[in-house]
């Protein structure tokens, strides 16, 4: 099985996006090609909070804070959710965006991984 990333993977698919290629699965990247798989996360429900907003017209998504339990999983710069992105950008742009909006707001996910056939919430 080929591991793509491991992330939280919102439960809520219509999250909307104002540019023209929505996000197919929203989720918040934990770690890219992880070496290890921290088994005993997979699967579980976590409680995710959106602090700001942030659109540039190439990238739009939500800044977001983790559950202080699986924050030690994020190996990135900011945690965030990819709404939607331009044709001129690609989805691994969001970082990069000012999340300048306030926003306040709760959304729901699972631990998963990402692989080449797909999301999974195990590794069976």
């Amino acid at each position: 099985m080929n591991v793509i990333y491991l992330g939280i993977f919102i439960n809520d698919k219509n999250l909307g996006g104002t540019l023209e290629n929505k996000v197919d699965i929203p989720h918040v990247t934990l770690e890219f090609r992880p070496k290890v798989i921290p088994r005993e996360i997979l699967g579980k429900e976590v409680e995710i909070q959106v602090t700001n907003y942030g659109n540039n017209n190439k990238n739009e998504g939500y800044k977001v804070v983790l559950p202080e339990e699986y924050a030690r999983y994020f190996k990135g710069e900011i945690p965030h959710v990819t709404l939607s992105y331009s044709n001129a950008s690609k989805p691994t742009n969001t970082k990069n965006i000012k999340f300048d909006e306030e926003k306040r707001l709760t959304l729901m996910g699972k631990i998963g991984i990402f692989t080449d056939n797909g999301v999974k919430y195990t590794l069976n």
